[in-house]
């Protein structure tokens, strides 16, 4: 799932450290809105062409952990830092991570955690500190069920994730089962399973399912046993099924 738009002026729910705390940006607490702004920046920064380059470099030297001043020049690190009201000396990207800790068990926040670390090229597995959060690995409840559809529903509606089934659309329709496949509404559209999946195999072990076909097909039956649900859980899932039909997937097989 991909975060919301950046706020046009990032605030702080809690402000940062004074001369009797310890003189460290990671005490700054941002909301959940900019934290999540904050994410969606780094890894625009963090999976740029240049900037992996950077990494790979730095990598191979045997650095472990690069630094932000290392990845940025000192206009662009200043200018990033100044935008989120963070400390202008803060360089250790491992400080920079724990920023949004007190959202780390939110699915958006963790999602977008995981991708950072993911493009810093940090272990997501070994390191405890970037471990999947606690709470979802508890039996998928009907409230983490709302909050799975209301990701899912975030991230097809993603101008990527959009671009890449137009695209495929595109394809199928140059190709010789074009009018049949458009006839389906593109449920069947060549590519798009591959693709929802690449959406779903990151949240789901966020709220205790595999990140596996059948970690899907789980999710496909708990959504089954909500379709009805009269309460937001039914809603939810019925905003799903409003989606063009190639982006129904799972929750049209739900109903199968």
């Amino acid at each position: 799932a991909k975060p919301a738009s950046s706020p046009s002026s990032p605030t702080a729910t809690g402000s940062p450290t004074t001369a009797s705390d310890k003189s460290s940006s990671a005490e700054t607490q941002l909301d959940k809105d900019t934290s999540l702004a904050l994410q969606k920046e780094l890894l625009d920064i963090f999976t740029a062409p240049g900037v992996q380059k950077k990494l790979r470099e730095i990598r191979d030297s045997g650095v472990k952990c690069p630094t932000l001043a290392a990845l940025l020049d000192t206009k662009e690190q200043r200018k990033l830092l100044e935008k989120y009201g963070l400390d202008a000396s803060l360089s250790d990207l491992k400080e920079v991570t724990y920023i949004w800790r007190n959202f780390e068990t939110d699915p958006d926040v963790y999602v977008n955690h995981a991708s950072i670390q993911e493009a810093l090229g940090f272990s997501t597995v070994k390191d405890q500190d970037v471990q999947m959060p606690k709470g979802y690995k508890q039996p998928l409840n009907k409230q983490s069920l709302i909050r799975l559809m209301k990701s899912l529903l975030k991230s097809y509606s993603e101008p990527d994730f959009q671009a890449a089934i137009e695209d495929m659309k595109r394809r199928a329709d140059a190709s010789k089962e074009g009018s049949k496949i458009q006839k389906d509404g593109y449920y069947h559209l060549p590519g798009r399973e591959a693709v929802a999946f690449a959406v779903q195999e990151q949240l789901l072990p966020c709220f205790g399912l595999q990140a596996t076909r059948e970690g899907v097909t789980e999710m496909i039956k708990r959504c089954a046993e909500h379709l009805d649900d009269p309460e937001e859980a039914g809603h939810v899932i019925s905003r799903l099924r409003a989606l063009p039909q190639d982006l129904q997937g799972p929750v049209r097989s739900a109903r199968c």
